[in-house]
């Protein structure tokens, strides 16, 4: 299965896909041997309806998680590697160090450019993706018709049904001297317990 992402268009918006993970149905299939090996490929096709189920996230934009503590952090590491450039911004009596005074303009400085990138990135269409879900939930691609999932889905939901009663009736067929006897030292064990009062 490729791993690769993929976009696609609903004609309100793009949205990529992230495949890895996800259950492929799709009516296009190849299968061929090769060097004793049977390989087996299915393929979605450019410009083909395809729906999707899975977890909706929005990357960036509006919703991104942006730590300010941190970016501010990483920013100033990043000026106090080049000392020439920091002490020509910020070194305002010329003495050739960063004195407290000077600093704190250098910290507000900084605050304010991450302010401003982070306004920017907020203000930015964010990217949206469909991944797996991350508690398990379905993670389905197919470019099978809406009618042929539903009979899908529709059988193997019978199944499951049948299989799940299937495991009751044949509980309930256990030996029942087996429950008998249970019932039985549930009943001496009650006796006991009232005798011994």
């Amino acid at each position: 299965m490729s791993h690769d992402t993929f976009g696609i268009s609903d004609g309100s918006g793009q949205v990529l896909i992230d495949p890895d993970g996800a259950e492929i149905m799709t009516s296009r299939k190849q299968v061929s041997n090769t060097g004793g090996y049977r390989k087996t490929e299915w393929t979605l096709i450019e410009g083909e309806t395809i729906y999707v189920i899975g977890e909706h996230v929005t990357l960036g934009g509006p919703n991104a998680m942006l730590d300010k503590k941190s970016d501010l952090a990483t920013l100033l590491a990043e000026w106090k590697r080049d000392k020439t450039v920091l002490l020509s911004r910020f070194d305002a009596n010329r003495d050739g160090e960063i004195s407290l005074d000077e600093w704190g303009h250098a910290r507000q400085a900084a605050a304010d450019e991450i302010d401003r990138a982070h306004l920017d990135i907020r203000l930015k269409d964010g990217i949206h993706l469909m991944r797996q879900p991350v508690h398990g939930r379905p993670f389905l691609i197919a470019n099978r018709e809406v009618t042929a999932l539903v009979r899908h889905f529709r059988l193997w939901s019978w199944a499951h049904l049948v299989l799940m009663l299937s495991a009751l009736a044949g509980l309930m067929l256990i030996d029942p001297r087996g429950l008998t006897l249970a019932q039985a030292g549930c009943t001496a064990y009650s006796w006991f317990v009232e005798d011994t009062q």
